[in-house]
This record gives structure tokens, sequence and C-alpha cells, in this order.
């Protein structure tokens, strides 16, 4: 999980410009709360997602109130890797 992790970091750090450099920026901060992503950022990463894993996610997987930080995110992909999820 920690390579998804990573990633995360480096592609949101990179196309969003997400600054997790900062201590106020951390891996369970909530990207959509404190408005480091917007609904344009989040297409955005959805479709990042799904083409560097190779399947589409789901409406209840991009609604799950899991799927607001690096931690939650990295944690419904690796359940979706794993063979479990939509």
């Amino acid at each position: 999980m920690e390579a998804i992790k990573t990633d995360l970091i480096e592609y949101l750090s990179s196309a969003l410009l997400v600054d997790f450099s900062s201590s106020e920026v951390t891996n369970n901060t909530n990207l959509f709360q404190s408005k480091l992503i917007d609904s344009y950022g989040l297409v955005e990463l959805v479709g990042y997602l799904e083409e560097k894993y190779n399947f589409r996610l789901s409406i209840s997987e991009i609604t799950n109130k899991e799927f607001s930080s690096v931690s939650g995110i990295a944690t419904i992909l690796e359940h979706r890797i794993s063979g479990g999820g939509e």
C-alpha cells in the first residue's frame, strides 16, 4: 500500500499542485474539505487512477467517504487490486 500512497502523492503534487511538504497536509488530510482538490481535480484524479490501474472506479467507490484522503484512496485501490470490490 505504501507504493500506492507514494504514487498518489507524486501525482497530486505534480498534476494538482498539492504541497505535501507542508506539515499541514498528511496522508489523512481530507483533500476536499481542505480545498486541495475541487470537482475538476476529482475528475482528473479518477481518470489518472483508472488509466494507471486499468479498471473503472464505481460511483460508490468515488463517493465513499474514504475516497477523500491519500490513505483512504490507497485503501480502496488496494482492495480492488487484491480482487475485492466492484
